[in-house]
């Protein structure tokens, strides 16, 4: 069964459309926090944040700073606040990635505040490494997973090769230190890149 975005994006479900392009609708909020509270949604349906390729979430920012800059000129706001919950237990209802924008007025009655953690002795740095550990990693599992698709027969040329570098801003010597681990020969590589 399709999600109630999904059903809005194909037409099926009406919705106060202000914003339309071929990979992004933006519509206002049927149960809005403020008036103007809007929602930006890629036509692809992407459960969450993670799931979502880069170039889909630079389009979703690049429509919100628009529906943004509109909603301030048009309703005279003040400022916005940009929200993405992400996940059930972050109060996603909806799971199809989009963000909200609220547009914000000072002595609005919209409350967006939380209780501040206080990190124990070392806490602070144990959970920097362990994030800084995952990030690291996030990347490599990404060019794997295209090493995979366009090298299957563990075969890749040398114009796939920098291409795939460039894609993820590493450097040839990286991405042929890989290559090696992964038992993926270059063909027809005579220029020595890698």
């Amino acid at each position: 069964m399709e999600c109630i975005f999904c059903r809005i994006v194909s037409g099926q479900m009406p919705c106060q459309k202000l914003y339309e392009d071929e990979d992004v609708i933006s519509f206002l909020d049927i149960f809005p926090a403020a008036p103007g509270h809007s929602l930006i949604v890629p036509k692809k349906h992407y459960p969450n944040l993670e799931q979502a390729p880069p170039e889909v979430l630079q389009q979703l920012m690049t429509v919100a700073q628009k529906v943004a800059a509109a909603l301030k000129s048009a309703l005279d706001n003040e400022g916005f606040n940009l929200l993405l919950n992400n996940g059930a237990v972050a109060g996603q209802k909806v799971h199809h990635l989009h963000f909200h924008i609220l547009p914000r007025r000072a002595g609005d009655d919209v409350n967006l505040s939380f209780q501040h953690y206080k990190y124990g002795a070392g806490e602070i740095e144990q959970v920097r490494d362990k994030v800084v550990a995952a990030v690291r990693e996030l990347p490599r599992e990404r060019l794997q997973d295209d090493l995979q698709a366009l090298a299957p027969d563990k075969r890749l040329t040398c114009a796939q090769a920098l291409a795939l570098a460039r894609q993820h801003q590493i450097s040839s010597k990286e991405l042929g230190r890989l290559l090696n681990q992964e038992q993926i020969k270059l063909r027809n590589c005579q220029l020595g890149c890698f």
